[in-house]
């Protein structure tokens, strides 16, 4: 049984490989022409256009793993079966359950490389990439890449305080603006929110404090202020945390302290248990796709093992997309929203290959 498993598994592995490469390349085509128009715009030397793409290729990686899992084990059932491998395997005893488990131990292996690949490499990957675009490539300031939460910008005179940066750069709060020349300081400004509206900053919750040369200050508050802030959207948009590109650790003490302060986390946690749940999607693809291999391989069509696999691996990242959606809105708690496509799917996988398994 040994030399079965390895062979089988080798299988299993090396279309996996192909499948997964062949998606990684349409993966770069597809991100390549998205932004096509910002590489001809900035004129991007060719160095830092392959250093662009070659960051994103950890990320890219954790997302093919899962459907280049699924048609792996399809086109590896397909070929056993046009050889009469499986049928001699089946004729000796051995049931579908026992057949698949050097597939599910490879698809496993593959999601604890994915997890890790998730955790440390990721990460680090999108850090340089947007390096890369920003500094690199738009010629801006290394300090426009400074973290979403206690941000710090300086526009002349004025030095700009943000707490945090939301909606893509478009809101940000605990706002505070100081005004100085010559060491003394002006005046300051505090302000709860600031949101973008139309072609200019609206600060609410505003108050302003303006100082005099002898120490003394004037108080005044309003509801609203129109504020001519230098900056526009798009320098605090790159700054902009997203969960996708934090390490899940990270995630977890960002989560921490945005509960300690008494702000929404719903968005983060979602994403926090997004990211149990992703790399184990490659374990559960296997599972799902032996039946129908076995059905596949047995009638001789490749084509319907591969419309099965298009068909599964769509109807699984739907699910999650809904799931996920479900949890950011509140309808479903973060650990059921991020579980839900695994749940359905490895429960469908499960009976259909012990129907499979009594039909064969």
């Amino acid at each position: 049984m040994r030399l079965i498993d390895r062979h089988l598994g080798g299988e299993f592995l090396r279309l996996t490989a192909l499948a997964a490469g062949a998606f990684l390349a349409l993966f770069l085509a597809v991100d390549l022409f998205e932004k096509l128009r910002l590489i001809l715009k900035y004129q991007a030397s060719a160095g830092d256009v392959v250093l662009l793409f070659a960051a994103r290729v950890p990320w890219m990686v954790t997302q093919v793993i899962p459907m280049a899992a699924l048609l792996g084990t399809l086109s590896s059932l397909v070929l056993l079966a046009r050889h009469g491998e499986i049928t001699a395997l089946r004729c000796g005893g051995l049931p579908l359950g026992r057949l698949a488990l050097p597939y599910l131990a490879g698809a496993l292996g593959l999601a604890l490389l994915g997890g890790l690949v998730q955790e440390v490499l990721a990460p680090r990957g999108f850090a340089l990439a947007r390096e890369v675009q920003e500094v690199r490539i738009k010629k801006r300031s290394p300090t426009t890449l400074l973290k979403a939460e206690d941000l710090w910008l300086r526009s002349g005179p004025r030095y700009l305080h943000v707490g945090r940066v939301a909606e893509h750069g478009r809101e940000l709060r605990e706002v505070e603006i100081a005004e100085a020349r010559e060491g003394r300081l002006l005046s300051r400004v505090t302000a709860a929110v600031a949101r973008w509206e139309g072609d200019r900053w609206i600060l609410r919750g505003v108050e302003e404090r303006r100082f005099a040369p002898d120490g003394t200050f004037v108080t005044e508050r309003r509801e609203a202020w129109p504020y001519p802030l230098a900056e526009g959207p798009e320098e605090f948009h790159i700054a902009e945390f997203r969960p996708d590109e934090a390490s899940w650790t990270e995630l977890g003490r960002r989560i921490a302290k945005q509960r300690a302060q008494g702000l929404d986390t719903r968005d983060l946690e979602v994403g926090w248990w997004a990211k149990t749940s992703l790399p184990f999607a490659t374990a559960i693809m296997p599972l799902l796709a032996f039946p129908f291999g076995v059905r596949a391989g047995r009638r001789g069509g490749a084509s319907f093992g591969i419309a099965v696999a298009v068909g599964l691996g769509f109807s699984y990242w739907l699910v999650l997309a809904v799931g996920l959606s479900l949890g950011k809105a509140g309808v479903l708690p973060a650990p059921l929203a991020a579980w839900l496509g695994n749940a359905l799917f490895g429960a469908l996988g499960v009976t259909l290959l012990v129907r499979a398994d009594r039909a064969v």
